[in-house]
């Protein structure tokens, strides 16, 4: 771990035992979280010249496969990787990870200076994070440009608020200095 609290206040309270969150059903309402994160990644995708387009915790995919990149990469597990295999196909190429544990070292090894990395909306399901962030980190320094974000605490649920989150399937929630001193 690289902070047992994760830079949270110490009386900060996390939930123990989250929900799986299957992206499927968002799909299917049209909920589409965090759309702007995508139109960000292609900014730099045309800006630098990199061709892949990798999305950590891709979730139902439909961000990914509708993004203008040369070549994709969707990592998830679960339902949300077999969703994404079902209906997107060879729109991208899939990966399985559970990014809550230990990351295949073949992953750590596939990304590099060609991607640019979006992991949107997938930190606060982790009850550990470590892992992720060290596939982050290991992006980071492989010459991929990393882009992350998450729900910000305190303009989302106000400045009294200490957890759990209300949503089930987030474990917890940072304001965006606590993320920052994380990432740090």
């Amino acid at each position: 771990m690289i902070d047992g609290h994760f830079f949270l206040p110490a009386d900060y309270v996390s939930r123990h035992e989250p929900e799986y969150y299957d992206d499927a059903a968002s799909h299917n309402i049209g909920v589409l979280f965090q759309p702007e994160i995508m139109p960000i990644a292609e900014l730099l995708l045309a800006g630098t010249g990199r061709k892949r387009l990798v999305d950590i915790g891709t979730g139902n995919g439909t961000k990914l496969v509708g993004a203008a990149a040369q070549e994709k990469l969707g990592i998830d597990f679960g339902s949300n990787l077999d969703y994404c295999i079902t209906h997107h196909g060879n729109a991208a190429e899939w990966r399985a990870c559970d990014l809550g544990g230990v990351i295949p070292q073949d992953l750590l090894e596939a990304i590099g200076p060609d991607d640019v990395v979006v992991c949107s909306d997938v930190i606060e399901h982790l009850p550990d994070p470590s892992s992720l962030l060290h596939l982050l980190r290991a992006a980071y320094e492989a010459g991929a440009l990393v882009i992350t974000s998450t729900p910000e605490r305190v303009l989302v649920r106000g400045a009294d608020h200490l957890g759990p989150p209300p949503n089930a399937a987030h474990v917890r929630e940072w304001s965006l200095s606590e993320y920052r001193a994380m990432l740090s």
